[in-house]
């Protein structure tokens, strides 16, 4: 078993609510067809990043919005990082170009989200 598999395992272990079933497709859509990740990050940093954001708490510098759909988006205003989650399932995750005002004018309004508070 490869160290990232081992890697992926173990966060798996330890927090049931986010699960990576789609992470290899997810990585090198955003790696190849969209090219918004940098070039040097690896699938193991896209996992762990992802991960990171969706278990921060919404405060100040990380929002969250919920959906009717049941997937929770948040995005981390320090590392520019948006995140969208289902139950425990990663939808997507990518830097987000436009930043917080992208986040809040066009992903959360178009979408018909309600903001979540600490």
């Amino acid at each position: 078993m490869s160290s990232l598999f081992k890697d992926l395992a173990k966060v798996f272990m330890e927090d049931a609510r986010f699960e990576f079933r789609n992470l290899e497709k997810h990585y090198n859509k955003h790696m190849n067809e969209f090219r918004d990740l940098p070039l040097t990050m690896t699938m193991k940093e896209y996992g762990d990043i992802c991960y990171r954001t969706s278990i921060k708490q919404i405060s100040p510098s990380v929002l969250a919005y919920s959906y009717s759909n049941g997937r929770t988006a948040k995005y981390d205003k320090s590392e520019n990082w948006f995140v969208s989650y289902a139950g425990d399932a990663l939808v997507t995750g990518f830097p987000l170009r436009g930043g917080e005002s992208r986040f809040l004018n066009v992903l959360m309004k178009e979408s018909h989200g309600k903001q979540l508070f600490k």
